[in-house]
C-alpha cells in the first residue's frame, strides 16, 4: 500500500506539463488572441481572392471617365492584405513553436501600421465599389470612345453605340459631317469594344457585389489589426511595469545587503525577546542592553 502511495506520489512529481499548458503559461490570454489572427487569416484570404478577381474584370477603356473607373483605386488592397495576412501567419507559427507570443513591442508597430494603411485602402476601395456601381445609370455610356460617341441601352438590353453625341456644339461641330467612329485602341475591332461592353454590363452586379465584399474584408481587417494593436499596448505597459518593479527589488536588495555588510543595519528583534530583554540601538550601530529588575531596588 504504502509502495503504490509511493509510486503515485512520484508519478505527480514527474509530470510534464501538456503543450497547451506551455502555452498558458507564456500568455493566459493566448486562444483569444490566436482566434482573432485566425480570423485575420480567412478575412484577409477572402479579401485577397475578391481584389484579384475585381481588378482582373475591371473596365479596360483607356478614356473611362472618373465615375466609371476604378483602375486607379482598387488594386492598393492587393498590397495592405498580403501583408495583414503574413504578419498574422507570423505570429501564429511563433505562438505554436516557441509557445509563447511575439514580443508586445513588435505587435504595437506592425499593427499599427498596418490597421492605418487598411484604413486608406478601404476608402479607396469603397470609392471604387461605388464609382463602378455607376457604370450604365440613366440607359447611357459616354467617354468611351475618342470620337465622343455614346452607347445606347436598348429595349432588348443590349448597348447599341450612336456616333453622335448629346453634347453636340454648333461651333465646333459641323452638323452637315459624317462622324467617322473611332474605337477604343485597347481592342482589335469596333465589334470587339461591343461585345466587351455588353458583357461588362451583364457583369456589373456580381463586379459591385465583389467589390463591396472586399470592403467589408478590409474594414474588418482594421478592427481586427486596431484591436489587437491596443491588446498590444496594454501587453507592453504591463512588461514595462514588471520590469521596473523587479528593477526596483533588485536596487532594493542591493541597498540592504550592502548596509548588512557595514553593520549599520540591526536586524529587527522579535516581539516576545523585545519584552523579555528590551535593547536600545544607537547611531553607529551599538546596542545597549537595560535590565529591569522587580520589586523595589
Amino acid at each position: 500500500m504504502e509502495a503504490a502511495e509511493g509510486n503515485e506520489t512520484q508519478a505527480h512529481e514527474t509530470h510534464s506539463p501538456t503543450y497547451r499548458e506551455k502555452l498558458s503559461s507564456g500568455e493566459k490570454l493566448w486562444p483569444w488572441k490566436f482566434g482573432l489572427r485566425v480570423i485575420l487569416l480567412v478575412i484577409t484570404i477572402l479579401g485577397i481572392g475578391c481584389l484579384a478577381w475585381a481588378v482582373s474584370h475591371s473596365p479596360q477603356f483607356d478614356d473611362y471617365n472618373f465615375s466609371e473607373d476604378d483602375s486607379w483605386a482598387l488594386p492598393w488592397g492587393l498590397i495592405t492584405l498580403p501583408c495583414s495576412f503574413i504578419w498574422s501567419a507570423v505570429c501564429i507559427l511563433v505562438l505554436l513553436i516557441r509557445k509563447r507570443p511575439i514580443h508586445p513591442g513588435s505587435a504595437v508597430g506592425v499593427d499599427l501600421v498596418l490597421w492605418l494603411a487598411l484604413i486608406v485602402t478601404t476608402l479607396f476601395a469603397a470609392v471604387s465599389a461605388y464609382s463602378v456601381s455607376g457604370f450604365g445609370t440613366g440607359g447611357y455610356i459616354q467617354d468611351v470612345e475618342p470620337d465622343g460617341g455614346e452607347y445606347y441601352l436598348a429595349p432588348n438590353g443590349t448597348w447599341v453605340y450612336n456616333a453622335t453625341s448629346s453634347y453636340y456644339d454648333p461651333y465646333y461641330d459641323n452638323p452637315s459631317s459624317t462622324t467617322q467612329r473611332e474605337c477604343d485602341p485597347d481592342f482589335s475591332s469596333c465589334a470587339a469594344q461591343d461585345a466587351y461592353v455588353n458583357q461588362l454590363w451583364h457583369l456589373m452586379n456580381r463586379l459591385v457585389g465583389v467589390e463591396y465584399t472586399a470592403v467589408a474584408c478590409q474594414a474588418i481587417a482594421v478592427l481586427l489589426h486596431f484591436a489587437l494593436f491596443v491588446w498590444a499596448c496594454c501587453d507592453t505597459h504591463a512588461r514595462n511595469s514588471r520590469r521596473t518593479r523587479k528593477d526596483a527589488e533588485a536596487i532594493a536588495e542591493k541597498i540592504i545587503r550592502d548596509l548588512k555588510e557595514k553593520g549599520e543595519l540591526v536586524p529587527a528583534v522579535p516581539a516576545q525577546r523585545a519584552r523579555e530583554d528590551p535593547v536600545m540601538t544607537v547611531p553607529g550601530g551599538v546596542q545597549m542592553q537595560e535590565h529591569y529588575r522587580s520589586g523595589p531596588s
